[in-house]
């Protein structure tokens, strides 16, 4: 109104479902009542994630012993599971189910192949959450072959170009991973003709390539030189022979905050293997550098906020999100890039310097 929004609602459209929308102005958000049958059942899984994330929150605070996270694991992965079973062919019954196979996950994969299964018959496709765990889980059992034909028979079964673009997405990532580089470079040349007229996949090819030639796993770790909060240099040719993470954040990032503990407990276990950490802070102040370690203390070498370009740091190690994270080996070769949430991956990669120790 008066080209000022006053309200903004998120509505699930779907053919045949006729919706039905009240509200009172000027209070939109707060008076507003959408009601169809997608709608409706819509709200009741809002209701079961919004009761699910206050439980996450208490398991990710470590409020919980580790028997007692499993049984709330398994309960709220058949609440999930009730909401699939009986609103079938909704939205919301499609985003409880990829939910309730990820929930499943590492602890109980037997009955996560078995819902997926179920899934993938009634449906024929998995969503983007509920494929990523079902090739963690072919990867790690059967390898990467495994993985793959997974990832193609989603991609046959598919009927929306949106399905194969973003199957054969995870197909080229999943190759990158894998340090299979040439059979990357291959599917991402058919992809970017297939999908040409797509912008964001054009964008994302765009990003991706660069890492297939620059920031594959088995390639040299680009060149670099920082200066750290205590003066000393810090390049890679000052590391050689030993393996580091290094790490690219803000430190107003939530989710580095919440990571942190975690980085200090592998320095604490890896650093006997030799390990090192180098953070790279961006877009930080002295005001928000004093705050962040006000209650933390520091192990590991921290370069100095503003003294590099951000900007050009970011181009090259084509930074989209932070955190983000490279493993390097005692050669200077990238293990694995870690992006956001990746980081608690990064344990399998840490593995190759133990045993190579």
């Amino acid at each position: 109104r008066n080209q000022n929004a006053f309200g903004i609602l998120n509505v699930v459209f779907a053919d045949g479902d006729s919706v039905s929308i009240t509200a009172e102005l000027p209070n939109v958000d707060q008076t507003a009542e959408i009601s169809s049958k997608e709608n409706d059942v819509f709200q009741i899984y809002e209701r079961v994630e919004r009761n699910f994330n206050r439980v996450a929150q208490y398991i990710n605070a470590g409020a919980l012993s580790e028997d007692s996270v499993l049984v709330e694991l398994q309960n709220w992965s058949n609440l999930y599971w009730e909401v699939y079973n009986e609103h079938k062919n909704t939205f919301a019954a499609e985003l409880a189910g990829n939910m309730s196979i990820t929930l499943l996950s590492g602890w109980n994969d037997s009955l996560m192949v078995e819902r997926a299964e179920s899934l993938i018959g009634a449906q024929s496709r998995l969503r983007s959450n509920g494929r990523s765990v079902l090739v963690d889980y072919y990867a790690g059992t059967q390898g990467l072959d495994r993985a793959i034909s997974f990832l193609n028979r989603i991609e046959n079964l598919s009927t929306e170009r949106n399905d194969i673009m973003t199957t054969q997405m995870d197909k080229i990532e999943l190759l990158y991973d894998s340090s299979r580089t040439t059979e990357a470079a291959e599917q991402l040349k058919q992809f970017q003709e297939q999908f040409q007229d797509v912008p964001l996949a054009m964008e994302w090819a765009e990003n991706i390539s660069y890492d297939i030639e620059f920031l594959a796993p088995g390639s040299p770790f680009p060149d670099f030189s920082f200066v750290t909060i205590t003066g000393d240099s810090v390049s890679n040719n000052s590391l050689e022979g030993v393996p580091y993470i290094i790490e690219i954040t803000r430190f107003d990032n939530p989710l580095y905050q919440r990571q942190y503990d975690r980085t200090v407990a592998i320095y604490q276990i890896y650093n006997n293997f030799g390990l090192d950490i180098i953070t790279v802070p961006v877009a930080t102040n002295p005001v928000m550098f004093e705050a962040f370690f006000e209650e933390r203390d520091m192990f590991w070498k921290l370069v100095q906020p503003d003294s590099f370009n951000a900007e050009e740091l970011i181009e090259r190690f084509n930074i989209t999100r932070v955190p983000t994270r490279f493993l390097v080996n005692s050669d200077g070769e990238i293990i694995r890039r870690y992006i956001g949430e990746e980081y608690q991956e990064v344990v399998r990669g840490l593995q190759n310097i133990t045993s190579s120790n």
